[in-house]
């Protein structure tokens, strides 16, 4: 006579059966320094936050009960931002 499993459960499989993708996410700062005369100087500072701009994926669902089970909506990290700096030194 065979079992039969309940509904939403995960049976005889193993646990951490389901799997996220990896995170790359790559920062960027780049800065000069310009002189302007013994005591005054200006700094020019870009800094870039996932400047590749890939896209890291989200985990999947692992509600079982929910229609987006093992799917990925979402993503981990925001898209590329950039910010800008300039300073004077004096």
């Amino acid at each position: 006579m065979r079992s039969r499993l309940r509904p939403y459960t995960f049976g005889t499989a193993g646990a951490y059966i389901t799997d996220s993708p990896g995170i790359h996410s790559y920062d960027l700062a780049i800065q000069k320094r310009f002189p302007i005369n013994e005591r005054h100087s200006m700094e020019f500072r870009a800094e870039m936050f996932n400047f590749p701009n890939t896209v890291n994926f989200g985990d999947p669902q692992a509600v079982m009960n929910n229609g987006n089970y093992n799917k990925i909506t979402g993503t981990r990290t925001d898209p590329r931002q950039i910010q800008f700096g300039l300073r004077w030194r004096f």
